[in-house]
């Protein structure tokens, strides 16, 4: 799915919630930091006298039970190294670095070897102990002129100097005088000299514990690097896509040779003294390069959106080379120029604790999981380091600032923060799991209760309230989707009275989410233009936030919308609620899918039932075990049983028990696969009557072969083929009525009927264009029009006369609306012929149009013929008068002409009498109508009334106002035809008024 846009989010709770989180992980990590506080607060004495030109006098220093730092100002003597132009101090800082004075005061005097020296004024008589600490140059420790300690080999010379850093005790007894002590390093293949950290003195016991809170402090640091990398190791395992957790691992277990060597007493050549000064550099430098590229790497992995590839690159490229330049130059032996490089390699690790906590603070800021927590331990710890940092390269002065007791509590914070982190991931993810597992329970039951319904109104109403379940809802409604109209229409939307919704299918905001395709979540309803609050307004209910997904098949096609309003809980559906209501809604999708097609199966099943209880033939089924599988209604009478004694049955132990032949023949199309037709074939029912039936006996096929047979029966008795006769010309509820009241009604009857006679106009014209094959398909086609516009109006289709038809209306059996059925069906015939015409023009044809004469009256009905052909039909006075009046439309040119008695019958169309006339072979007068549309009538009503009253004035023997008045109606409509006839007889009538006995009826 396609991210999805959401609207501007309540950040107000959101902050609030991150604050408080990262208020309780900052109170666990001082919980922790203050358990931890017993090995970060330093046993020695604060305060102590420092040492003056090389004197430190401790008389009225009562203190003298805790250990104090030898820091100050002693004395120095310059033993080798001093190049030309150099002068040697007498004097130098501790801690620090030995520098030169002069011209070049405060610049390092290189490598070379001196002697410091301190006289210690007012010790209380008693056995002291004092601490040298580790020194990256050979040592040799003298008390009043006595050599009492030495690490490495002191020399003169780079090839005479063995360098060891360690460092060690001096145990010394005084009687109360002055103590002189002398300190003598010689520093040639380590970038370090001097004095970089102050001896400690004191009472030997005093000094025993301030070195055991020292290893303490080391094997808590050391031991929780180590409990943190199994952890992270752990996550990985447990968690394969937990990289970061590796990462950071790797970065504890490669800075733990680095802890060792920076310990109280070098605990890395402790461990290994066969390393000698070169092998614990080596060691020191790459593992401490690999600390620093997996820490790079921890960060970015952790966050990476929130990382830069190309920084990423360029730091870890920066570390690297440096790291390889190191070992490179250490493996030469050249481990002063190495030394040289690690400010550098400090400087590009300063870097990268700034780059991570850039990459931490836009985490944050970014509200991503534990990068608060994250950013304020790590805050702390790249400020310690980096003020340890700076003062390991000499930027600030070792005797103003205690850097070797900052790094271990930047450290300890750091750790104790992603002690934090991953404990809330592993809980966000142990909570994550739990709360899928029960939202996936919850799921799965919705999905059953939703799959077990296959009723689709019940099935929507269960899909409505499942939904506010599964995304914590106020309420829901659920709208399908409308093809037909190109509507959403919905039956359930919880909270409406009403019962159906719809509106177009793309407004609104569910409209939005249907036409796109994609989940659509609004914070703030009504600051949404898509909303419409009509709705809200009608029902009372306050719409805040909605949640709107489109319900799509799997093969994409969109079957509605589901939509939840009101997150309960919370301000607003966040993405999770998507992934539950857009899983939900599949689920949503197969189950309507399957409601639809139970639906379809019911209703195919219903429509073929339908057909199967409305046919006249007899239909058996057999399955593939040759058992009566289904038989409708007409078969159960045709055979004489009943379907619950023959269904399950074979036919060889029911219809087919009297029947061998019968059975011969089921058995034989099963066999072959051959369908067999069986005419006129003598069947012994279960009422043990003899009938006639043509059978017809087919096999049926199935996608993996034969499936059973269906066996077909039409009873040809003499009842049935009586109304298979009669079927042919009259309507099958005539038909049936017929046979119901067993009467004489198609052997001749008296009966008042409407008689239509309607005649092809131009069918010798478009005859002449077409071939016979085409002239009979054009009839065919019309005849087949105009039948349908008969029988669908209760006619009775009498007979076809060349290019005519004659149809009859009310005979045999009358249904009280004849003639108003004989004049609808005229109006249907025209329109028909017109829907031909257009079809015709199209192909470049000629036209054809239809006159139509109706006529009502009594007439005998029967069969006529020899008992070989019959035909049923109507005589009478009727059908002359129709066939006359069709005739007459030549004359008048329109389309439908009814006579008086047809006329008085009008209901839903308009009349115009047109004139009075004598048909031949009549002679009383007849007063005919034209036949009109409502809508050709109102069109056409000044032309109506104008033609109605110049008659009434020719009747009334007004000749001039008749004449003025048919003038008048061509004004109206120079084309209508019997206005201009009417016009030409007034005016002969004029001029040769008639004699007084005038019936109205024109014999010019």
């Amino acid at each position: 799915m396609a991210p999805t846009a959401l609207l501007p989010d309540g950040r107000s709770a959101a902050l609030r919630l991150v604050l408080s989180r990262l208020g309780a992980a900052l109170l666990l990590i001082g919980v922790l930091a203050a358990l931890c506080a017993p090995f970060l607060i330093s046993p020695l004495a604060s305060g102590a006298p420092q040492a003056r030109q090389g004197l430190v006098d401790f008389s009225g220093w009562s203190d003298l039970d805790r250990p104090v730092r030898l820091s100050g100002e002693w004395s120095f003597a310059w033993n080798a190294g001093v190049g030309e132009g150099e002068v040697p101090p007498e004097r130098m800082r501790v801690p620090g670095e030995w520098i030169e004075q002069g011209t070049g005061a405060g610049e390092s005097l290189g490598p070379g070897a001196g002697t410091y020296g301190l006289r210690i004024e007012g010790l209380p008589p008693g056995k002291y102990a004092m601490h040298v600490p580790l020194l990256y140059s050979a040592t040799e420790v003298s008390v009043d002129g006595e050599r009492l300690a030495g690490y490495g080999q002191v020399g003169t010379t780079a090839q005479t100097t063995v360098q060891h850093p360690r460092s060690g005790n001096v145990m010394f007894t005084t009687e109360g005088g002055p103590v002189v002590i002398a300190v003598q390093l010689a520093s040639f293949h380590h970038r370090e000299t001097g004095l970089n950290s102050a001896p400690v003195l004191g009472r030997p016991a005093a000094v025993d514990q301030w070195l055991t809170w020292e290893a303490a402090q080391d094997f808590v640091f050391v031991v929780s690097l180590l409990i943190l990398a199994a952890y992270g190791i752990v996550v990985y395992i447990y968690r394969g896509e937990e990289l970061p957790a590796l990462y950071f691992a790797a970065s504890c277990i490669f800075f733990v040779p680095t802890a060792l060597a920076m310990s109280f007493d070098n605990l890395l050549l402790a461990a290994f003294p066969s390393f000698g000064l070169g092998g614990m550099m080596a060691v020191q430098y790459g593992t401490f390069g690999l600390t620093a590229l997996f820490f790079l790497g921890y960060a970015h992995h952790l966050f990476p959106q929130e990382s830069f590839r190309i920084a990423v690159r360029l730091l870890a490229a920066a570390i690297g080379l440096l790291t390889l330049a190191e070992i490179v130059l250490i493996a030469m032996g050249d481990t002063m120029t190495a030394s040289l490089l690690s400010p550098y390699s400090m400087g590009v690790t300063v870097l990268i604790c700034l780059y991570v906590v850039v990459v931490v603070a836009r985490a944050a800021y970014r509200g991503r999981s534990g990068a608060w927590v994250l950013f304020a331990g790590m805050g702390l710890f790249v400020a310690l380091m980096t003020l340890v940092a700076v003062v390991q390269v000499d930027i600030l002065p070792r005797d103003q600032v205690v850097g070797s007791d900052l790094a271990p509590v930047g450290i300890l914070m750091l750790l104790f923060s992603h002690v934090v982190v991953f404990a809330k991931r592993w809980s966000q993810a142990t909570h994550a799991a739990e709360r899928s597992n029960a939202e996936l329970r919850t799921l799965l039951d919705v999905s059953t209760a939703i799959s077990t319904e296959i009723d689709l109104h019940p099935l929507l109403a269960k899909i409505v309230e499942a939904t506010t379940q599964v995304v914590h809802a106020d309420r829901s409604s659920l709208f399908l989707y409308d093809p037909r109209t190109n509507e959403l229409w919905s039956l359930f939307a919880q909270g409406l009275a009403t019962q159906e919704i719809r509106f177009p299918a793309d407004q609104g905001i569910a409209g939005h989410c249907f036409a796109a395709g994609e989940p659509v979540v609004v914070a703030d309803s009504y600051a949404d233009p898509r909303f419409n609050p009509a709705v809200d307004a009608a029902t009372g209910y306050t719409t805040k936030t909605i949640l709107s997904v489109p319900i799509t098949t799997r093969e994409g096609r969109r079957l509605g919308v589901l939509q939840a309003l009101n997150r309960i809980g919370k301000d607003e559906f966040n993405r999770h609620d998507i992934r539950q209501m857009t899983a939900f809604a599949s689920q949503a999708a197969i189950a309507i899918e399957n409601a639809n097609l139970f639906s379809e199966v019911v209703a195919a099943r219903n429509y073929n039932e339908s057909i199967l209880g409305s046919m006249s033939s007899g239909v058996v089924t057999l399955d593939d075990d040759g058992k009566v599988a289904k038989l409708n209604t007409a078969a159960c009478d045709i055979l004489g049983y009943s379907s619950a004694t023959i269904e399950g049955t074979r036919p060889a132990d029911t219809i087919a028990k009297e029947n061998p032949a019968l059975l011969e023949e089921i058995e034989t199309v099963a066999s072959d696969n051959t369908a067999r037709n069986l005419i006129d074939f003598d069947v012994v029912t279960g009422r043990a009557d003899h009938i006639s039936a043509n059978i017809s006996i087919v096999p049926l096929q199935g996608d993996k072969g034969p499936t059973g047979v269906l066996i077909l029966l039409d009873n040809i008795t003499a009842s049935k083929r009586l109304q298979g006769a009669i079927g042919k010309f009259l309507p099958q509820s005539a038909v049936q009525e017929i046979l119901e009241r067993d009467e004489n009604l198609l052997f001749g009857t008296s009966c008042k009927a409407s008689v239509m006679f309607a005649d092809i106009r131009n069918f010798t014209a478009a005859a002449e264009t077409l071939t016979p094959r085409q002239t009979v398909d054009m009839l065919n086609d019309v005849f087949t029009s105009l039948f349908e516009a008969v029988a669908s109006n209760e006619g009775v289709l009498d007979k076809f006369i060349g290019d005519a038809l004659m149809a009859v209306y009310g005979a045999p059996l009358p249904t009280g609306n004849d003639a108003e059925n004989a004049v609808r069906s005229a109006l249907q015939m025209q329109a028909l012929l017109g829907e031909f015409n257009r079809a015709r023009e199209g192909s470049g044809l000629p036209v054809l149009a239809l006159g139509i004469g109706i006529a009502t009256g009594e007439v005998i009905a029967g069969t006529i013929g020899s008992p070989k052909r019959m035909d049923y039909t109507v005589i009478g006075d009727s059908v002359n008068l129709a066939s006359r009046l069709e005739a007459i439309t030549k004359t008048y040119k329109v389309r439908t002409i009814l006579c008086e008695d047809t006329a008085v019958a009008r209901s839903d169309f308009a009349l115009r009498e047109l004139d009075t006339v004598r048909v031949r072979g009549r002679t009383r007068p007849t007063r005919i109508y034209e036949v009109l549309t409502l809508a050709e009538a109102d069109a056409n009503g000044e032309l109506l009334q104008a033609y109605a009253e110049a008659r009434d004035l020719l009747l009334r023997r007004d000749w001039a106002g008749a004449v003025r008045g048919f003038q008048r109606a061509l004004t109206i409509a120079p084309d209508d035809n019997p206005s201009g006839l009417m016009l030409a007889r007034a005016q002969a009538l004029s001029a040769a008024p008639p004699g007084p006995d005038w019936d109205g009826v024109w014999s010019g």
